[in-house]
């Protein structure tokens, strides 16, 4: 019995891409949320720190 991913190495990548896709824009629009949450001057010392 060989598993579907040895069978179609393809498929499983496709599938693979599909949900990090899917995990990053819901991480992008959490941050969107906090960031407009949040008052522009935490926002740019954030950034500052970040940089």
């Amino acid at each position: 019995m060989i598993p579907t991913f040895l069978e179609n190495p393809k498929m499983l990548l496709l599938g693979n891409l599909h949900s990090f896709i899917k995990g990053i824009s819901k991480f992008l629009l959490h941050v969107k949320n906090i960031i407009e949450i949040k008052d522009s001057n935490f926002i740019f010392i954030i950034c500052v720190c970040v940089t």
